[in-house]
C-alpha cells in the first residue's frame, strides 16, 4: 500500500469519526423548525460534541501511533478544526437527524435519553463502542493474511480475463 493510499485512508477514517462533531448551536436552531430544534435537542441531550471530542482524540491517537503520520498531528487538527468551524457542517449534521427521525421520534429519544435507561446507554455507549471498533481492528489483522490471498487470486483472476479480452 503506497503511503498516499494510506494518507487517504486515515483522512477518511478520520473524516468518519469527526462526522460525530458539532459545537453547540442554539441561536441558529431558534431559527428553524421545531423539526430542526428537536434535532437540535436531541444533540444536545446526547452531548454531541462531547462525543465527537472523544472520537477525535480516538483519531488522533490513531494518527499519533502511525509513524509516517504521526510528524503530521499538527496538521490533521488544524484540518478537522478549521473544517468543524465552519456552519455547513453543523447544519448538515442536524439535516441528517431531521432526514432519519420525524419530530414526534426526535421528541420520543430525547425522552429515553433523558430517562435513567437513556442516561446510561449515553454513558456506555461510547466505551462499547470503542471496544468494538478494537474487536473489530484485532479480527481484521489476525485475517488479514486471508484477505491478501483472497485479493491476490482475484487479481489473477481480472489480469486473466483482461488477457482474454484482448
Amino acid at each position: 500500500m503506497s503511503k498516499l493510499s494510506r494518507v487517504s485512508k486515515w483522512v477518511v477514517g478520520l473524516g468518519m469519526a469527526l462526522t460525530l462533531q458539532a459545537p453547540a448551536f442554539a441561536q441558529q436552531a431558534a431559527e428553524e423548525s421545531s423539526h430542526m430544534k428537536a434535532a437540535a435537542e436531541l444533540f444536545s441531550v446526547v452531548g454531541g460534541t462531547k462525543l465527537a471530542e472523544a472520537g477525535a482524540q480516538g483519531m488522533m491517537s490513531m494518527v499519533r501511533n502511525n509513524p509516517e503520520l504521526a510528524p503530521y498531528e499538527d496538521v490533521f487538527k488544524a484540518w478537522y478544526q478549521k473544517i468543524f468551524a465552519q456552519g455547513d457542517f453543523q447544519r448538515q449534521i442536524l439535516e441528517l437527524y431531521t432526514g432519519a427521525f420525524s419530530e414526534e421520534e426526535l421528541r420520543g429519544l430525547i425522552a429515553f435519553y433523558n430517562s435513567p435507561l437513556g442516561a446510561k446507554a449515553l454513558e456506555k455507549m461510547p466505551l462499547l463502542m470503542r471496544q468494538g471498533m478494537a474487536v473489530g481492528e484485532r479480527l481484521a489483522q489476525k485475517n488479514a493474511g486471508e484477505l491478501q490471498e483472497m485479493l491476490a487470486k482475484a487479481n489473477k483472476e481480472r489480469e486473466a480475463a483482461q488477457q482474454q479480452n484482448q
